[in-house]
């Protein structure tokens, strides 16, 4: 498979085809790492109970709960602040006792009726193959006393369960896809990956142990189940990644990035860290921390979940400084673009802050008195926003480190200075106002540099290594070479390893990888230094907020 194929299709799935499985995220799985490794160990969980698997294990405890019911709006607030703070997991209770449940929609004979007849690939969790199958024949199988252990994973949402999820009288709005906390917002549809997808599968059926991907943080609401269906989670914090990792390594001789392992109970109680354990019935809908590794397990009959990923800007970065490095060390596709989302992100905030000041302006002589600026510094959600452009800047002044060369202008790049104009780089403002001088900075569209690594997985920012004979060029990526009159492949054709992967040795077979960048540099530093301004205006406490220099 050639590295333009391993992104996902854009964001919004094909409506006709809603329950169909979630297109291939990249060419290599997290399970397709290492196929020899932590075979499928059985885990039997028809006679589980919560409190006996609590019982006098020291390092379970139960997750904690609050009810959406009989909470105020405040409590349910400050319990996912608490959550978000803490790195803890957290369970919101009694979704489906709400007025606002759509019961009838959550329910399999709809979905039967609505999608039965589309054909969906379900894992057989004991051997780790798929098939395919009718998913009206795959419910019907599922209610088999003796069937296999088939589980249907990663199916695309369908639009009317998406509606209800994105509606702000259900679930709570800090926590939706593409809410005001979440990240993936910013993302154009080239550059974004679907996370909003269901679960069916009945005891014992599970996923292995696994984190997030990129740090990000999960939902997940169990929408229906029938026959007594529940799930069993057990969860680490946050701040536990690590010594999870060594626990993997040196007592299960695996990795959890590789998503092959099925921890037993005895092995959990063993852990040199706390397991949180919970039993999930409908209704409930389970908040899980940024790196917290975490095993499902179903337990009898049918059960049908709902789950999406956000992208905070802790969880950012916890991804640059902890996921990544990883990803790359066990070649784990990072499927979600990063640096794309802190660019994204960045050029955002600051418009965002610009736009700010522009609307108070008439209530002051000029927006930029000093006293003024204070007092509106002191606004929370205006503290909030400076807070985030302080970190974001800081994150991209260490991306722009890892990218930059001393030489970078004698590098080619896809996307060329005489195509600025031309529409793959724009000046765009997300307002309807004229943008300032300093905010020209130039963007690039996503549609002609959305690749990766052909060795890791990771996501192609800016910078790169290519070798074009050891990878013969398709058709659709080789163009004229006006002054030779021939075809000639195009850059980023060629096999492509990330820079990090180079520096450690990995190259390809003729050793002979030529630097190449995505677009000129100036187009970062630009977006940078338009951040740093929107933060200046707000008095010298950010003077500190200096241009960097192409030096």
């Amino acid at each position: 498979m050639r590295h333009k194929e391993t992104r996902s299709q854009p964001t919004q799935p094909p409506l006709s085809r809603p329950f169909s499985s979630a297109p291939s995220k990249s060419k290599k799985s997290a399970s397709s790492v290492n196929s020899s490794t932590s075979s499928p160990s059985a885990i039997s969980s028809s006679r589980w109970k919560l409190d006996d698997i609590l019982g006098d294990r020291q390092c379970f405890k139960p997750v904690e709960r609050i009810s959406i019911g009989t909470s105020d709006q405040n409590a349910i607030l400050q319990a996912i602040e608490k959550h978000e703070a803490s790195g803890l997991p957290l369970i919101i209770e009694g979704f489906h006792r709400q007025n606002t449940w759509p019961g009838k929609l959550f329910n399999v004979d709809w979905l039967q009726r609505q999608y039965g007849d589309q054909t969906c690939s379900v894992r057989d969790v004991s051997n780790r193959t798929d098939q395919s199958m009718r998913l009206k024949q795959y419910i019907a199988y599922s209610r088999m006393p003796e069937s296999e252990l088939l589980y249907y994973k990663d199916a695309l949402c369908p639009p009317e369960w998406r509606e209800w999820v994105n509606k702000k009288d259900g679930i709570p709005s800090v926590l939706l896809p593409h809410g005001e906390q979440d990240l993936f917002q910013h993302l154009t549809d080239q550059e974004s990956v679907e996370s909003l997808m269901c679960y069916l599968g009945c005891g014992p059926t599970y996923t292995p142990c696994h984190k997030d991907l990129c740090a990000s943080s999960g939902q997940n609401i169990m929408c229906y189940a029938e026959n007594g269906g529940s799930s069993f989670w057990f969860m680490t914090a946050t701040s536990d990644a690590p010594l999870v990792g060594a626990f993997f390594q040196q007592e299960l001789k695996s990795e959890v990035d590789w998503e092959r392992h099925n921890v037993t109970l005895e092995q959990f109680a063993k852990a040199p860290f706390t397991v949180y354990v919970a039993q999930q019935k409908v209704g409930d809908l389970v908040l899980v921390p940024p790196r917290s590794c975490h095993q499902v397990v179903n337990q009898g009959g049918l059960t049908i979940k709902t789950s999406w990923s956000r992208m905070t800007i802790p969880g950012l970065r916890m991804a640059l400084r902890y996921e990544l490095p990883i990803y790359r060390r066990v070649c784990r596709p990072e499927q979600y673009r990063v640096k794309f989302i802190v660019f994204r992100s960045l050029l955002k905030r600051a418009q965002e802050l610009r736009n700010l000041v522009e609307d108070d302006r008439p209530r002051v002589s000029t927006s930029r008195d000093p006293r003024y600026m204070s007092e509106l510094l002191k606004v929370p959600h205006v503290e909030r926003q400076v807070h985030d452009l302080e970190t974001l800047i800081e994150l991209f002044d260490a991306i722009i480190h890892e990218e930059w060369t001393p030489n970078h202008h004698k590098l080619p790049t896809i996307l060329s200075a005489a195509r600025q104009i031309g529409g793959m780089f724009q000046s765009r403002s997300p307002s309807k106002r004229k943008p300032t001088p300093s905010s020209h900075a130039l963007q690039v569209e996503a549609t002609e540099c959305n690749f990766a690594c052909d060795f890791c997985g990771s996501d192609i920012f800016q910078s790169f290594f290519e070798c074009r004979e050891c990878s013969v060029p398709s058709n659709e990526t080789a163009e004229p070479d006006i002054d030779a009159g021939a075809s000639t492949p195009r850059i980023g054709s060629g096999l492509i390893i990330c820079p990090s992967c180079y520096v450690e040795g990995r190259t390809c077979k003729c050793a002979l990888m030529n630097a190449a960048q995505c677009g000129p540099f100036q187009v970062l530093f630009n977006a940078r230094n338009d951040a740093t301004d929107a933060l200046r205006m707000f008095g010298h406490r950010f003077s500190k907020y200096t241009h960097l220099a192409d030096k």
